[in-house]
């Protein structure tokens, strides 16, 4: 079980939680799926023309995430820490090269990001906003990597200029249009037929983008529709029927079907044929799971609260499912005044996956975000 146990838990690692803000790997709305506005005409077909060299679906979900973990988290932040004190953005040891290399897998998604962006509507003055905070930072985001890709950063060199200010300028202008803009209006094209078209004939990023947390059904083997991004809950008969994603289990001889099925706590592993297998467990130890992640979660954020990164923040106090958070800082002003309000993001990330894990279904009118000052005084309450 505890191959598995360590399989499923990785899965929670995208949430990249450092010290310079919020995770990776998901969206600012708790959706915790990544789907585009696939469309059925060619109005959005600039926008998705590289999918299949990024591997993902895209979105302003996906994009926000991107910029937020790979390039500013994982990328720059880090980098210019290492730069200030050798380390990495918690203190830790830091593989430099290994860095690097990363941000340039990351970087290589870029061109597709851009596609999507400039196919936005600049009609209309929140996504013209947007365009022009992407293409801003977009501008920055190049001269960085340029930057780290030529002359490679040296351990607490302060003569080494890594100047990132411009770019978290632009980067937290863009990171707020993009929890402001919940369904994406596309440029008019015409087609083949010389219609136009519009994104009326087309399916919004908030239309198709689903959290499914169903109960799967012993016919699952015949439903084609399972999204890959999902681990769908059921409990039977004292037993926990998990599904997910088919590449969970590798070829390798360590993690291979025959070998999972050795484990006595696995009751079954069955690779439903679309992409997804069903795993069997008693339900004591998916419990066991639940606690091993809900531990995870409640270190990530005693971490936050810990960092040096998020200055105004003093606590973070929260309940068993992870619906309520309450905030404290150590005044208004200086709340505002700063960028920590990248937690909540953070924070919606945990909701999300806990409740994914959870086989619940979580939407942001679930949740409750409360800040309070050093007095105990309310101030601000997120919807």
């Amino acid at each position: 079980m505890k191959k598995l146990l360590c399989t499923l838990v990785a899965l929670t690692c995208v949430l990249n939680l450092t010290a310079c803000g919020s995770s990776s790997d998901s969206s600012s709305n708790l959706e915790t799926t990544t789907a585009s506005a696939i469309a059925s005409s060619e109005s959005t077909s600039a926008a998705t023309s590289k999918v299949d060299e990024v591997d993902e679906d895209i979105n302003l979900s996906s994009i926000c995430s991107w910029v937020t973990s790979k390039i500013w988290n994982d990328g720059f932040c880090n980098i210019y820490h290492y730069v200030e004190s050798g380390k990495d953005a918690i203190g830790q040891e830091m593989d430099i090269e290994f860095t690097i290399d990363n941000l340039k897998i990351a970087y290589a998604k870029k061109d597709a990001y851009n596609d999507y962006i400039q196919s936005l509507d600049d009609s209309i003055p929140e996504q013209a906003q947007l365009i022009n905070a992407w293409n801003k930072m977009n501008e920055q985001i190049d001269i960085l990597y340029k930057k780290v890709t030529t002359e490679l950063p040296r351990p607490a060199d302060k003569t080494y200029e890594f100047k990132y200010s411009l770019f978290k300028q632009y980067f937290d202008t863009f990171y707020d249009l993009c929890f402001e803009i919940d369904d994406p209006v596309f440029k008019k094209t015409k087609n083949a037929s010389g219609h136009t078209t519009s994104n009326t004939e087309t399916m919004s990023a908030a239309a198709v983008t689903q959290t499914t947390t169903k109960p799967i059904s012993e016919d699952s083997s015949n439903n084609k529709d399972v999204d890959l991004d999902d681990i769908n809950v059921s409990r039977v008969n004292g037993d926990v029927i998990l599904t997910m994603p088919s590449d969970i289990i590798s070829s390798d001889e360590e993690n291979s079907f025959e070998d999972i099925l050795k484990n006595p706590h696995i009751k079954g592993v069955t690779d439903n044929g679309d992409g997804t297998v069903k795993v069997v467990i008693p339900e004591s130890e998916y419990d066991a799971l639940m606690n091993e992640i809900h531990a995870q979660f409640a270190e990530s954020i005693k971490e936050i609260v810990q960092s040096e990164e998020y200055s105004t923040i003093t606590d973070i106090k929260f309940n068993d499912e992870f619906t309520s958070f309450k905030i404290y800082v150590t005044d208004q002003q200086s709340f505002d005044d700063s960028t920590d309000s990248i937690v909540f993001l953070s924070l919606y990330l945990i909701a999300g996956y806990y409740a994914y894990f959870d086989g619940r279904e979580v939407t942001e009118e679930d949740l409750e975000i409360r800040l309070f000052d050093a007095n105990g005084n309310e101030f601000f309450e997120e919807d």
